[in-house]
């Protein structure tokens, strides 16, 4: 494909056919979006350029509306490009597809040609990178005066390099002697940019060289008095060389000037790799840093930074290959060796540096002071790019570094160099999905993996995103003919052996990070917690990301202390920080941090880390589901540790974010459990999980968390906790449609609560039975068995389980079209819930009481309840409910003549259609789906809106309460 920014936006297919982009609005996503190709836009940002500073309440919603018909735009193959990648949507382009990357990296091509002085190619180039210029950048787009603002600086660092561009390429043509084809085309930009000195140059020099001496040095003067007038300065050097050869050369070419003083530049950069594979956001930025901009300035320092086996040193000698024609007097390399018990000094490196220099070995000085002071003369007046591989910290490399504006330095370590002053650091982390599977594909062969694709997505994964790993799976794969790719991933299966499968010949993952950690430093003192240690006990923690307050849980030393340690291990690059008081440590890392564990600690110790962890978890998850449904039933809390913190969640929505954010640990930590033996807390944890996961819909980790802790419960012998789990799991196999095995599993459930004499629990087992019977069309089975359930009321815990039950008798109520006693029951609960302030179930109870209301022609009552349900389901999260409650909402509005209204509703329901659709609920979508086909209808026949409605209110009902256990 081809994307346009350099005049109006623009999309070409593959076949070279424009594409129709639609709106306004999906051009200005679509800008947005190239303007960061290849990086995540975040949400907030797409927002405030479609609609400023105060987007509107359904900015999210349309959003999502834009991507959609923007996909559908792009066609096929385009719409696959434009991808969610949280926390916002990302566009992936080819450097040779967007004009203005494209445009830019013609421009660093030509000035390294120019440096070189093969002035045939810069004319080439800039002829090339002008040719892509159709008008002013972005044309026809408009954007938010955010974004626009924040546009700016690219677009002006375009036209600014379209002008640099113009002037080289006149300057190859003059040179070329097109002195006379050249004049039409330099007048109107030297009168265009009058104190611009290029350009009145050229013209002076295109003047002159066509015998038009007057007109020539009428040109200067002109500059001159400008320049003296409003600036206050004389004309530059050139221009005054120009004038000179004016008065002395009178229509005769100039004199080439004389070369440089032969000179033989080191070229000491390691081989680039053939099949250099991904990470091209990296080498652009690379790039950048170390090109200089058009127009001169200071280089620097560019450090590269990551744990071992990243490619650091792959990427950092690639990006150096590409920028080296920048640097005509040579490119050197050294390896520092900070990986290796003795690392280089740095008088050793600069004694060699110097060699390669040209100095002689008798003038080399003594001292390490003495050598970096002439270092720096050597290259005072040079271009030269300085890569230093493997350094070990900042010390290592401060005397290194050049003192010239003219030399770039890239570094790459396996810490984070803070203490290297002006520095830009760039972390290196995993390769993406995609860029990892093109790697390993590359170096595996194409038609292999290929052939087994579902096989290559595994070796993949268990790969975690590591150059090394995917070039030793890739190798090992290659020397193996017997081997298919399926053979690979099932041994790559075995984390415990994962390590000893990642190792050819002399390249071996574990040998990797063991050099890493054998150089953590020891502790200062005796309260600081040994970096080691630390890493160890994280190698057991159940999630792949850890908050500080687990972290200080499982390795039972205050939060502050434990930060520390953690910090450490970060600059290290043994450990990422994603988010303050926020850690990741990648899969392999995983790995080989619990061999270590496996290797240095007790069984004890480790078995009784994991214990603080989980226990943690479940403290954190009983605090989170308190808030999220107050005075709801539940297992008998257990006692929280001692050392635990509450998180004091301020409201609503910092609960859902605590959860949604430990949601996979949460899982983990429940299979973790049952593998250590806390079976307590195995079923404890989807005891109080299952309906946070309910509300958002999180099906498959529903399933995942109560395997595991059925497994616990059995494990325990404890009935209660069977019961509980094996109820929790039933539901969710109804809410994945899978009936028969969601009747086996709560009949099971209600059988151990019948023998055991535990009333509430029999309660909630009937009451869910009922929604399995509901969701089946089984309705006066339902209300059967939600009536026995009721039946139950009296004792005070049952008071919460009472108002589910109501709820629910209210909606198969309303479903048998028994709109009066729909309203009735609807009523009851929402007045028995006021006591629990749960949100949830009042945002569905509401949409049930509109729904009653409209079966019964009452409307305009109907449209309170509904505008409070989509109110309260967006401030929770509830997709499903915000989704019915607006296609209801649509369908009052609808009849109530009141179309505008109506038409706003039906849109945002759209967009929940969508949300609900990725995230595989397809009974959810289809359900709000079937009410806007009745607003539909009730639109065609307005007149007789009545009716369609009394059709319509039956078609499905809304979210059902769930109906789960305690």
């Amino acid at each position: 494909m081809r994307f346009g920014l350099l005049g109006p936006v623009t999309a070409h297919d593959d076949t070279g056919r424009a594409l129709a982009l639609g709106a306004p609005k999906n051009l200005a996503l679509l800008t947005v979006l190239l303007l960061d190709a290849n990086r995540t836009v975040s949400l907030d940002r797409i927002k405030a350029a479609l609609w400023g500073e105060r987007p509107p309440a359904s900015a999210t919603s349309s959003v999502h509306n834009h991507v959609t018909r923007l996909r559908r735009a792009l066609g096929p193959a385009g719409g696959l490009r434009l991808r969610a990648a949280p926390p916002g949507y990302l566009i992936e382009v080819g450097a040779e597809e967007l004009d203005g990357t494209r445009f830019t990296d013609l421009l660093r091509a030509a000035d390294a040609a120019r440096r070189g002085d093969d002035w045939p190619a810069v004319g080439e180039r800039a002829r090339a990178a002008l040719a892509l210029w159709r008008g002013e950048p972005l044309t026809g787009v408009v954007l938010a005066e955010q974004a626009d603002t924040a546009a700016r600086p690219t677009v002006e660092r375009w036209r600014q390099g379209r002008l640099q561009a113009l002037e080289w390429r006149f300057e190859a043509e003059l040179r070329a002697g097109g002195h006379a084809a050249l004049l039409p085309e330099l007048a109107g930009p030297a009168a265009e940019h009058p104190l611009l000195e290029s350009f009145q140059r050229q013209l002076m020099l295109a003047l002159h060289r066509c015998g038009r001496q007057s007109e020539a040095l009428a040109v200067y003067h002109r500059l001159r008095r400008r320049l003296v007038e409003e600036l206050g300065v004389e004309p530059g050097a050139e221009a005054q060389a120009a004038y000179h050869e004016i008065l002395t050369h009178p229509a005769a070419a100039p004199t080439p000037a004389p070369g440089p003083t032969p000179y033989r530049p080191p070229s000491q950069l390691p081989r680039d790799i053939a099949d250099f594979t991904g990470r091209q956001g990296q080498v652009r930025q690379l790039l950048d840093l170390l090109t200089p901009a058009p127009g001169g300035g200071p280089l620097g320092v560019v450090a590269v930074s990551g744990a071992g086996g990243l490619g650091k040193t792959t990427l950092a000698v690639h990006s150096a290959h590409r920028a080296a024609a920048c640097f005509p007097d040579g490119q050197l390399y050294m390896d520092l060796r900070g990986v290796q018990a003795t690392p280089a000094t740095p008088s050793d490196i600069l004694a060699c540096l110097l060699r390669d220099l040209g100095e002689p070995e008798d003038r080399i000085p003594a001292s390490e002071d003495s050598r970096a002071a002439r270092y720096r003369s050597l290259l005072a007046d040079r271009r030269v790019l300085v890569v230093l591989d493997n350094a070990r910290d900042a010390a290592q490399v401060r005397p290194l570094l050049p003192g010239s504006a003219g030399c770039a330095v890239l570094v790459t370590s396996r810490r984070r160099l803070g203490g290297l002053a002006g520095a830009v650091h760039l972390g290196l982390s995993t390769l993406a999905d995609t860029e990892a599977h093109e790697l390993f594909a590359a170096l595996a062969g194409h038609d292999r993996t290929a052939a087994e694709p579902a096989a290559t997505a595994r070796v993949v994964a268990h790969c975690a995103g590591l150059p090394l790993a995917l070039r030793i799976a890739a190798a090992r794969l290659a020397g193996r003919t017997s081997w298919n790719v399926s053979t690979l991933a099932d041994r790559l299966a075995d984390h415990t052996r994962r390590l000893d499968e990642l190792r050819v010949e002399d390249l071996a993952v574990r040998a990797t990070f063991q050099m890493s950690y054998a150089q953590l430093a020891s502790p200062q003192g005796p309260e600081e917690i040994h970096p080691a240690l630390a890493f160890r006990l994280l190698g057991l923690a159940p999630g792949p990301e850890i908050s500080l307050r687990a972290a200080a849980a499982l390795l039972d030393h205050p939060a502050e202390r434990v930060e520390d340690a953690l910090e450490q291990l970060v600059d290290a690059c043994l450990l990422e920080s994603v988010a303050p008081e926020r850690y990741r440590l990648h899969d392999l890392l995983r790995d080989f941090a619990a061999e270590r564990a496996a290797a240095e600690e007790p069984t004890g110790r480790r078995r009784a880390a994991v214990g603080r962890v989980t226990g943690w978890y479940l403290d954190s998850l009983v605090e989170a589901d308190a808030v999220l449904f107050p005075g709801a039933a539940r297992p008998e809390l257990p006692v929280p540790q001692p050392g635990h913190r509450p998180h004091g969640f301020r409201h609503f929505q910092d609960a859902v974010h605590w959860c949604e954010t430990e949601r996979t640990n949460l899982v983990r930590a429940t299979a973790a459990a049952t593998e250590h033996g806390f079976h307590r807390t195995c079923w404890l944890l989807p005891g109080f999980a299952w309906a946070y996961l309910n509300l958002m819909g999180r099906w498959q980790d529903w399933l995942d968390i109560t395997e595991a802790g059925l497994a616990g419960a059995r494990a325990a012998g404890d009935p209660a906790g069977e019961s509980t789990v094996l109820t929790a799991r039933g539901a969710a196999f109804m809410q994945l449609e899978r009936w028969s095995e969601a009747l086996h599993l709560l009949r099971a459930a209600l059988r151990i609560r019948q023998e055991t004499g535990d009333v509430p629990g029999q309660m909630s087992s009937t009451c869910t039975i009922g929604l399995v019977y509901r969701r089946t069309g089984q309705r006066e089975e339902a209300r059967a068995a939600f009536l026995q359930a009721l039946a139950f009321v009296g004792p005070p815990e049952l008071r919460k389980r009472e108002v589910t039950v109501l709820a629910n008798l209210a909606l198969i109520e309303l479903e048998l079209g028994r709109y009066a006693d729909a309203l009735a029951y609807s009523e009851r609960a929402l007045r028995a819930g006021r006591e629990f302030n749960e949100l949830p179930g009042d945002a569905n109870t509401l949409v049930t009481k509109g729904a009653a209301l409209s079966g019964l022609g009452r409307d305009a009552e109907a449209v309170a309840p509904f505008q409070e349900s989509v109110m309260l389901a967006r401030y929770i999260g509830d997709r499903f409910c915000e989704g019915m409650a607006l296609a209801r909402l649509a369908l009052a509005l609808t009849r109530l003549a009141r179309t505008a209204e109506a038409e706003a509703a039906v849109l945002e329901a759209r967009a929940v259609v969508e949300v609900l659709a990725e995230r595989a609920a397809a009974w959810q979508a289809d359900a709000v789906r079937a009410q806007l086909d009745g607003v539909a209808a009730a639109a065609l026949t307005a007149r007789g809106h009545a009716a369609v409605g009394q059709a319509a209110v039956g078609q499905t009902a809304p979210a059902a309460r769930s109906g789960l256990p305690a």
